[in-house]
């Protein structure tokens, strides 16, 4: 695996804990440039069962909005889609299901993707049966760019299960921020510890909002103590709020910041 690749999977990672939903998908296609060069890209969720697309499960990079809507009239001649409707999970080429001079005369190229300025299409549709959703990526390039190579080809093939599941990953951390926030503002940040306190895992943020209230504090133990009596409680330590409770031999932490205790000289 090269650098780009590995660089881009961890801040894929890094992203779908730390971005909110609405600049998630965007900043994805940002850091897939640095992988495999396209012109604009459509990153659509829908169902087998019903034909209604919502919304938010539409992500078009460098496309209008009618673009999608214009593919619904010229999609029974998408040479691409019984392809991948056959072969889920696999990633094909424009070039691997018709010839371009073939290609050029259907008429989802003549009245949708000449439209949009698509000449080269490189596609991968994963679909799960439990719930009869499927997830289709598409890039897509212009006319006076080259066709995508079978590297880039298997390349995508690699990548977009990764997509996909840090987008999951990116969706129920904020459904359960969401929630938390029904009872406060403010966002709890977590870690997980040994049975001494030592820290094995810790969201970036936890590290942060410690050092506000522990200047001097650069771990991996805690700068705090837990008492036995305390854990599965939440309690209040120097501008905190800390609630703690016990997974098989791991110690999980939530942090968050005591209300009326934010000091900005620290950050």
């Amino acid at each position: 695996m090269n650098t780009n690749v590995s660089s881009f999977l961890l801040q894929l990672y890094l992203d779908s804990r730390e971005l909110p939903l609405e600049a998630f998908k965007q900043s994805v296609m940002v850091q897939l440039q640095k992988v495999i060069q396209f012109d604009s890209a459509l990153w659509f969720t829908g169902s087998t069962v019903t034909e209604h697309a919502h919304p938010q499960n539409v992500h078009l990079y460098n496309q209008p909005d009618q673009m999608i809507m214009n593919y619904k009239a010229h999609q029974t001649d998408d040479p691409l889609l019984q392809a991948l409707i056959t072969q889920p999970g696999t990633s094909f080429n424009i070039l691997d299901v018709i010839s371009y001079e073939d290609w050029i005369k259907t008429d989802n190229y003549i009245g949708h993707c000449s439209k949009f300025s698509i000449e080269w299409v490189l596609s991968t549709l994963l679909l799960e049966e439990h719930t009869s959703l499927f997830h289709a990526v598409s890039f897509y390039r212009e006319k006076n760019n080259q066709p995508f190579t079978q590297q880039e080809c298997q390349l995508k093939q690699l990548l977009v299960p990764h997509l996909v599941e840090a987008m999951k990953a990116n969706l129920f951390i904020h459904i359960e921020q969401a929630r938390e926030k029904k009872v406060s503002n403010d966002t709890w940040v977590s870690a997980v510890c040994d049975h001494r306190g030592s820290l094995i895992q810790a969201d970036k943020q936890f590290a942060t909002l410690l050092s506000n209230s522990f200047p001097h504090w650069q771990g991996p133990e805690l700068p705090f103590k837990l008492q036995e009596e305390n854990l599965g409680k939440t309690i209040s330590n120097e501008g905190l709020l800390i609630s703690s409770e016990y997974k098989g031999d791991m110690l999980f932490i939530r942090v968050q910041q005591a209300i009326g205790n934010f000091n900005p000289a620290r950050n």
